[in-house]
């Protein structure tokens, strides 16, 4: 687990540098910043070097990207693809779907995804940052070659060029080390949107102790909340971390609309003080978790094609509720009492953007 920008961009830059095959990056937003700007060099470098380096960012999330970054990129030999370009879909419904997820991998040894974009937002503050919160995670094991198989599914539907299957490594060894655990990629897209609310609707469902919930974007389905809580109605300790400051105000505040129901049920609700928490993971009974890019929300659940990494296991579990403790304590906790004394002004915005959650 790697924890914010300060975290993943030194991990993913170093498996970069140490290259000699192959690296492919699939992004959301793809910045032109100083973050950016280091993965830029980094890649042309490797190019240079003749490792095979494939880049797939989406459109609208990288709208702001200048054509210049991108052909710096190309002439040092990067394969570069722009996944639904809104200039040519702008009056196309399939316009609307994008790429959220955050792939790389590198060699077939190693493979990273997350939340995280690359982008500056999510470095420290001293770093020219905004600072945001969030979680990554870098893997190891058949779960890489699970990763390649998204990203080549992803690439050559958006029009790239075929590529040759990369081998495994001939030292693999297929014996699990003792700290290894269970674990597996799973993926919405096309015919597959609600693939991952159905995970997490079987983790709510099946939970005895506790779920732990950190989303950036925390505007559940009826079915979800209702799952939420009748689970704390049972005993289970329900906790959710969300922003308090958003950089998308509308979904913030439709996922407030939602804070009165759940606080009735002894659901525990926290935000996050500073910057914006941007992570999107959960676990429950401290043996099932996941980390990614899928928001609970309509946008990632119709729209985007999104990934998390599940696994099955104490060792990663444990981890997870360490983190979520540390989090919570740089929360402020909301209470009901408290909640119910904001404006009524205040409470009608809520109302009104829940109404078009689906459109946020």
């Amino acid at each position: 687990m790697l924890i914010d920008g300060d975290q993943a961009f030194p991990a993913m830059l170093e498996a970069i540098e140490r290259a000699t095959s192959f690296v492919h990056l699939e992004t959301y937003i793809l910045a032109d910043d100083e973050v950016g700007r280091l993965f830029s060099r980094a890649l042309c470098e490797r190019a240079r070097a003749g490792v095979s380096v494939r880049v797939l960012f989406d459109s609208l999330g990288s709208l702001r990207l200048p054509s210049d970054y991108v052909r710096q990129l190309t002439d040092t030999g990067v394969e570069v693809i722009e996944f639904r370009p809104v200039r040519k879909l702008l009056f196309s419904r399939l316009g609307y779907r994008r790429n959220h997820r955050k792939i790389l991998l590198v060699d077939g040894k190693v493979g990273f995804t997350g939340g995280l974009n690359v982008s500056s937002d999510y470095a420290s503050i001293g770093f020219a940052s905004k600072g945001w919160r969030d979680t990554h995670v870098k893997a190891e094991g058949p779960v890489v070659s699970e990763l390649e198989t998204l990203f080549r599914s992803s690439w050559l539907r958006s029009s790239g060029a075929a590529y040759p299957a990369y081998p495994p490594r001939a030292e693999e060894d297929t014996t699990a080390p003792q700290d290894s655990l269970l674990a597996a990629v799973i993926a919405s897209d096309g015919g597959h949107r609600s693939v991952i609310r159905r995970h997490y609707l079987h983790a709510i469902l099946a939970a005895r102790e506790t779920i732990f919930i950190a989303n950036a974007y925390f505007v559940p389905d009826r079915g979800l909340i209702r799952a939420l809580r009748r689970a704390a109605s049972r005993g289970v300790r329900v906790a959710i971390l969300v922003p308090s400051k958003s950089d998308v105000p509308l979904v913030q505040r439709a996922s407030e609309h939602l804070f009165d129901r759940l606080l009735r049920r002894g659901v525990e609700i926290y935000q996050w003080r500073e910057t914006h928490m941007h992570a999107k993971t959960a676990v429950v009974d401290g043996v099932w978790s996941v980390v990614g890019s899928y928001n609970l929300d309509s946008v990632s659940l119709f729209r985007n094609n999104e990934l998390v990494i599940e696994s099955v296991g104490p060792s990663f579990g444990a981890w997870m509720n360490e983190q979520f403790a540390r989090d919570q304590r740089e929360c402020h906790r909301v209470r009901l009492a408290e909640w119910r004394r904001r404006p009524a002004q205040r409470r009608l915005v809520e109302w009104l953007a829940y109404r078009v959650r689906r459109w946020l």
